[in-house]
């Protein structure tokens, strides 16, 4: 925000979205690119098996970044609520909440992983047939397991700076973030050969290293947000779940989904052609998620900000909000479409290594496929981050849930006997166009519920 005092009845709503979303989506985007390095490096230098089993563990990034949602979403938007209307001294409460769930957390996490990784890549897939993929799998699981506390507090970070006037500092951590991640990855895979996890543990040093500039952010005397134990109620943890649980929704309904369509791409012939493709086209869409969910995310904190305003000042900023976000949201899917559909070869080109030729074929057909239910991604994306703004969190949790399960699962299973991969991808613009038209019936159901009860009063 630029003043703190801003009065949220004064907010001019496009100028708002404009300032904050392209820090937003750069911030979500690059915090994604750690995760886009390591699949790129690995199928290029490590090969496909090591590709597919960087593939099947993918849930367990989607594991992650469930719970980084609930408490990024959750606080972001409370805490917009909250300093919109110039409570910070509740706000910091929240705030300092959130810190310290996350870290009980994280090493609850950390420990799960490490005494478990053997038997969690078993359980995704990493068996019977596969059974070759287990000691990558679990490596791979290893090394990353380090990075779960900067990876939460990363995305939790991501919105809170902007409410407290440092959006540059977010830009600096995951810039150096990422170039540190490239360079250790390459270092692993041509000097060091540490396999997968070495992969993993450059992941975890880099993201350690932002986390490390991030936190710089607390020595000035004039932040906002600092941590302090006097004053928490659970009350507020409540809310925060309570909040952020649709962005939550959609990171475990992409674990679930995941391990699906793992198993899917598993039972084919060229199980690690395909499984290897899938987990290609899994790390693509890290950016593309990342530049919606970068302008989700904005669309919820002004949603956030917007929501306490009474009278016919509340419905001209909402309706301002919602043309802002479809107009943005329509554009970046136009130019992803775009650069998805021309650049198809060359894009999974960057991940070929020796040996890929026939994964890429496999992967280059499916991100076309991908891209064509892109701009209705975009409209489901806008207006289920708009209802987790306005804490409308039933419906952004149900059509969340829809969107990112059950609308993909039960298409690539239906066609998985017919087209075979091509089930996987298709799925993907089915998904949305079935999410959009449950969202269009939603609404016309709603009004019409509205406008019945008006009229028999």
């Amino acid at each position: 925000m630029e003043n703190k005092q801003t009065k949220t009845t004064e907010l001019n709503v496009s100028q708002f979205f404009q300032n904050n979303m392209i820090g937003m989506i750069a911030a979500t985007m690059m915090a994604m690119l750690g995760l886009v390095v390591d699949g790129i490096i690995t199928s290029r230098f490590l090969g496909p098996e090591c590709m597919a089993a960087y593939g099947l563990v993918t849930p367990v990034v989607n594991m992650i970044m469930f719970f980084s949602g609930i408490f990024s979403g959750g606080t972001q938007v409370i805490c917009a609520h909250l300093v919109g209307r110039g409570k910070n001294a509740e706000a910091k409460s929240v705030f300092s909440m959130c810190m310290l769930v996350t870290i009980i957390l994280s090493v609850i996490l950390m420990g799960v992983i490490f005494i478990w990784r053997n038997e969690i890549s078993m359980s995704l897939g990493a068996s019977g047939k596969s059974i070759n993929l287990l000691p990558m799998a679990s490596d791979y699981l290893l090394g990353v397991l380090f990075s779960i506390p900067s990876v939460i507090l990363l995305f939790e970070f991501n919105g809170l700076m902007r409410l407290d006037n440092d959006p540059q500092r977010i830009i600096v951590a995951v810039t150096v973030m990422t170039l540190l991640d490239i360079v250790g990855d390459l270092l692993n895979a041509l000097v060091i050969h540490g396999g997968m996890l070495g992969m993993g543990l450059s992941t975890s040093i880099s993201y350690g290293v932002g986390l490390i500039i991030m936190l710089f952010h607390f020595r000035r005397k004039d932040t906002l947000f600092r941590f302090s134990l006097k004053g928490l109620k659970l009350s507020d943890l409540k809310d925060i779940i309570i909040t952020g649980s649709s962005t939550a929704t959609g990171s475990g309904a992409a674990m679930l989904r995941n391990r699906v369509l793992n198993g899917i791409m598993l039972g084919f012939p060229y199980a690690v052609a395909a499984t290897s493709a899938l987990s290609v086209i899994n790390t693509i869409l890290n950016i593309t998620s990342g530049i919606m969910g970068g302008m989700g995310l904005t669309c919820s904190m002004a949603a956030g900000l917007i929501a306490g305003i009474p009278g016919e000042k509340h419905e001209e900023k909402k309706r301002e909000l919602i043309r802002v976000t479809l107009k943005n949201a329509l554009i970046l899917a136009a130019i992803m479409i775009v650069l998805l559909l021309a650049f198809a070869p060359n894009i999974i080109g960057i991940f070929e290594g020796e040996g890929g030729e026939e994964m890429k074929s496999i992967a280059v057909r499916g991100l076309r496929i991908y891209s064509l239910g892109l701009f209705l991604y975009a409209v489901n994306t806008a207006f289920i981050n708009y209802s987790q703004g306005m804490r409308r969190m039933v419906v952004a949790n149900v059509f969340c849930f829809l969107e990112n399960f059950v609308f993909i699962v039960i298409p690539a299973l239906a066609l998985a006997g017919i087209v075979e991969a091509d089930a996987v991808w298709s799925a993907f613009p089915i998904a949305e166009a079935l999410t959009l038209t449950s969202i269009i019936i939603f609404r016309f159901s709603s009004r019409h519920l509205i406008l019945g009860d008006k009229h028999s009063s």
